[in-house]
């Protein structure tokens, strides 16, 4: 019985020590490593980019037209200025679209006036009718009533004559002191009379013509390129009732 004891005893004792000496690595297990899942994959709709609404093609206003559907506007950037623009326009289906231009043009050497007289080198503002196309070159085509120049046709620009802001065949033989000669190729090829003073007024100014430009400021009439003013005068329409329209911006934009 005692040789039991101590058998047991020294298992017992031979057990304690190897715990004590046998150190116990415990790695650590390793976590899965797990991969995301990612959600199912849905298809974006396609996003359209934002864009801005396209403006509306704002309606072309010609003020002082009327009731006309033939609209010439002639523009300067004061009353005082010698050179500005011309822009023809017509009128279908109730609406405007433009014929030619903006293209240059020049007017009386002082300019623009709203109180024009004989002499003074303006261009009478306001919105006048056309009488009829003359030149010294053939009709190139015109509607209007077309009268080719010769070496005795003037235009009177005597006020104290009854036959003043008219035209004429000289001689005058006493009946005008002073009259425009419409016999002159360069500025006359062609040329659209302006329905100015068609009273005859004495002294409200005469001779006021739509003709071919010399690259200067004129005497009261407006002058374009010439080859411009024949597509025009081709176009202009007396059934169209054809207008110009003559001023400073400021002045016309208030028609």
């Amino acid at each position: 019985m005692k040789r039991i004891l101590i058998a047991l005893l020294l298992v017992c004792t031979a057990c304690s020590h190897g715990t004590a000496e046998v150190a116990t690595t415990t790695s650590p297990t390793p976590r899965a490593t797990s991969t995301p899942t990612a959600p199912p994959s849905t298809p974006r709709a396609q996003i359209e980019p934002t864009r801005a609404p396209r403006p509306s093609a704002r309606a072309i206003v010609v003020p002082g037209a009327g009731s006309s559907t033939q609209a010439i506007v002639v523009r300067t950037p004061s009353w005082n200025a010698t050179v500005g623009t011309l822009e023809a326009y017509e009128r279908d289906d109730g609406a405007w679209k433009i014929f030619a231009g903006p293209i240059t043009a020049h007017v009386g050497y002082n300019g623009f006036a709203q109180n024009k007289h004989e002499g003074d080198g303006r261009t009478p503002a306001g919105v006048y009718g056309f009488s009829l196309a003359f030149g010294t070159q053939p009709d190139p085509g015109t509607h209007l009533s077309y009268r080719r120049a010769t070496a005795n046709d003037v235009w009177v620009d005597d006020p104290a004559s009854s036959l003043y802001n008219t035209w004429q065949t000289a001689p005058s033989n006493g009946r005008w002191s002073s009259a425009e000669q419409l016999d002159q190729p360069g500025p006359y090829a062609h040329a659209a009379v302006i329905a100015y003073n068609t009273a005859r007024t004495p002294g409200k100014g005469s001779a006021i013509f739509l003709h071919v430009s010399l690259g200067r400021p004129t005497s009261g009439c407006v002058s374009i390129d010439g080859s411009v003013l024949v597509e025009i005068l081709r176009w202009l329409d007396p059934v169209r009732h054809p207008v110009i329209v003559m001023g400073p911006s400021t002045y016309v934009d208030s028609l």
